[in-house]
């Protein structure tokens, strides 16, 4: 059988609770697969869900997904120092958010030692 439909049996079995045989079919998926990107996705529910006790639904998991891997980012010297200058821009309202703690703080204790 094929690995993309034996992983959507155990994703429905894992949905209804029937953690067994769930187990079984990312078992079968392991074994006769291995090199398959759904032995992955069983090698990850199988840690997850059925270790933990988890249920998920089988809408949840879709086998029909892509990996993606980032391997480098190439960027010119311009489109990164923009890049910079926006992420400190965008900084700017959290550190006037951390501001305001640290004033409120300072001052409830500062009034508690008077």
């Amino acid at each position: 059988m094929e690995p993309k439909k034996l992983l959507e049996y155990a994703e429905i079995e894992l949905s209804e609770g029937n953690k067994k045989r769930a187990k079984e079919y990312l078992d079968q998926i392991i074994n006769e697969h291995p090199e398959s990107v759904e032995a992955e996705r069983a090698k990850a529910l199988k840690s997850g869900s059925l270790r933990e006790g988890l249920s998920y639904g089988a809408a949840s998991f879709s086998s029909n997904y892509q990996e993606v891997v980032i391997k480098d980012i190439q960027m010119s010297f311009i489109s990164m120092v923009v890049f910079m200058v926006k992420w400190a821009i965008a900084s700017i309202p959290a550190l006037v958010i951390l501001f305001i703690i640290f004033a409120v703080v300072s001052g409830l204790f500062g009034g508690l030692f008077l």
